[in-house]
């Protein structure tokens, strides 16, 4: 730029931080250094732009120790943009100076900037240049919210660090691209043989390799160690789970037996899924049998069989068997619950329509217990979990039906359902299960009634509420009968209960016809009001709603913690 195009700026210009600022960073984009280092001292009021604008120039130039000069006379406090460019000018230096202000960074960073994403991955990048990866996984660890350019920071900084070893579970877990394809590959083909008998770098290896489609190379791996454990079968088996291989799966699950190794839960939880896609009685009994007693009362087992044996079941009578697909959830376990939708989002096409949700699972008056993240059973498990489940699904929405399955029963319940009365199911000591269930089914009705009233105008949501009928279903095995007298009334409850397919009626009836009614409560296939005023209170609705999502999200931040 002409010097006397400068000088001739109108005086009111001179004064002008932004002109002042843009001016200093073009002549930094031209290379005319000197220029803009003369502009910058001829200018009379700086502010922190003026010298973010040399910062920059100074960086893009690759005059990191100039940057450092400049930050360490600057008259402001430092901004975002300022930490991470003196972040960035310590990464490429790596001398003792750049160490010495890098930590004085690390050790003042204001507690706004450790959520900015680009500062902690500033920050990661630096470490990991100046070799500190303990320091650089500690707080990779400590942040909240990670992107893939977090994990990119890492990955770069174990490959530059020569740990070959442990970008491999960022490659395979993280990214699904050619990227990550190419850097995986080169790592393999550095990795050391003596990694061939480290587990988790096996495993990792085989799990990145089946994600790509490399079969092939998967199996040469696979072939080439030569102590083989579950977590190695695992790894293998979980590939062709997902690439659809799964008389490989049955395969390799036979050879384990062969090898005298024994299948662990992940193992059995694999094969589990593999039943619940090919839908073979035979096969899917002849796993289960296998299952160890202490293996088959895992919590995580029983949720797998039973969405297996209900996938099973589905498909038998569904006309397109194919098109079922089933995902394990536990209504109990916060964290199952995002799992699952995590799943569903990432392997369903993002343009299916979703037509109806039934949130329909329940249990009902059992012996007070509390749920993995600490809610009282019930309630947790029949509206809290449902309450969850729906919220993060409601971006899948649009234009979608709510089904809430509540229950007549709510007619006893004759108090409010507040956080109040909840509480007193919390205490084991006030604690009735009958009342437990009561209140959460009077929960069902007030969630759809608030549900109904957020969403309809802007996601165009129906939500509807219903009582099935008394259904003869094993829902009231806690109910206290002894066995003779459960086998006495067996035949009666047959004359006097609805059948199962009598009990989805309703549910049904909500889900797809047009004479039902947003928002209502029904029974017996059409509209009935609520049996008592608090649930058809909807500013009750509304505070019930409040708690909930409080409740459930202080339970979030919980599980982030740990």
């Amino acid at each position: 730029m002409d010097p006397l195009l400068i000088n001739n700026f109108p005086e009111d210009l001179k004064g002008s931080e932004n002109v002042m600022s843009s001016t200093i960073f073009m002549l930094m984009k031209f290379g005319n250094v000197d220029e803009a280092e003369q502009l910058f001292h001829q200018t009379k009021y700086k502010s922190i732009y003026t010298y973010g604008a040399l910062m920059k120039g100074y960086n893009d130039n690759k005059m990191f120790e100039k940057t450092l000069d400049l930050f360490e006379t600057l008259p402001f406090v430092a901004d975002e943009a300022i930490y991470v460019m003196a972040l960035s000018s310590c990464s490429h230096l790596t001398n003792d100076r750049a160490r010495r202000i890098g930590k004085q960074l690390i050790d003042n960073l204001p507690e706004d900037f450790k959520r900015s994403e680009n500062v902690m991955n500033s920050t990661i990048f630096m470490l990991m240049k100046f070799g500190n990866v303990d320091e650089a996984e500690k707080l990779l660890h400590q942040m909240k919210h990670k992107s893939i350019y977090t994990y990119g920071a890492m990955m770069k900084g174990y490959h530059d660090n020569e740990m070959f070893e442990k970008v491999l579970d960022f490659t395979c877990t993280r990214l699904s691209n050619d990227r990550a394809l190419q850097t995986g590959k080169e790592l393999l083909r550095k990795m050391n043989k003596s990694y061939y008998n480290d587990d988790i770098v096996i495993t990792s290896a085989i799990h990145m390799l089946m994600k790509f489609d490399l079969v092939n190379d998967a199996e040469r791996l696979f072939r080439q160690v030569k102590a083989r454990n579950a977590l190695a079968y695992h790894a293998m088996i979980n590939g062709y789970s997902q690439l659809d291989d799964l008389d490989k799966c049955f395969q390799l699950f036979d050879q384990m037996k062969s090898d005298r190794i024994v299948p662990n839960e992940v193992v059995f939880l694999s094969m589990i899924g593999v039943c619940a896609k090919i839908a073979i009685r035979s096969l899917s009994q002849s796993i289960v049998d296998q299952l160890a007693s202490d293996t088959k009362s895992s919590r995580n087992i029983q949720t797998a069989l039973i969405s297996m044996w209900v996938i099973n079941y589905v498909k038998k009578f569904a006309s397109k068997p194919n098109n079922v697909a089933g995902y394990g959830l536990d209504l109990a376990d916060l964290q199952s619950i995002k799992d699952c939708v995590g799943t569903f989002l990432a392997n369903e096409d993002q343009r299916m329509k979703i037509t109806a949700l039934i949130n329909n699972a329940g249990i009902m008056a059992c012996p007070y217990g509390k749920t993995k993240d600490g809610f009282e059973l019930q309630m947790g498990t029949n509206h809290f979990g449902h309450f969850y489940f729906t919220q993060i699904l409601i971006p899948r929405l649009h234009s979608a039906r709510i089904v809430n399955v509540a229950s007549a029963a709510h007619f006893f319940w004759r108090v409010p359902c507040d956080a109040t009365h909840y509480n007193q199911m919390c205490n084991p000591n006030t604690y009735h299960s009958f009342s437990a269930y009561l209140l959460s089914k009077t929960a069902n009705i007030l969630f759809t009634r608030e549900l109904q009233r957020r969403y309809c105008s802007t996601d165009s949501i129906r939500a509807y509420s219903l009582h099935p009928g008394t259904v003869n279903t094993e829902l009231d095995r806690h109910m206290g009968m002894n066995d003779i007298a459960k086998q006495l009334l067996r035949p009666i409850r047959y004359l006097i209960f609805k059948s199962p397919l009598e009990g989805i009626q309703t549910i049904l009836y909500c889900a797809l016809s047009n004479d039902a009614q947003p928002g209502e409560y029904h029974s017996d296939c059409r509209v009935t009001p609520p049996y008592h005023k608090y649930a058809r209170d909807d500013k009750l609705a509304q505070e019930w709603w409040d708690f909930s999502k409080k409740s459930i999200d202080e339970k979030l931040k919980d599980i982030e913690q740990r």
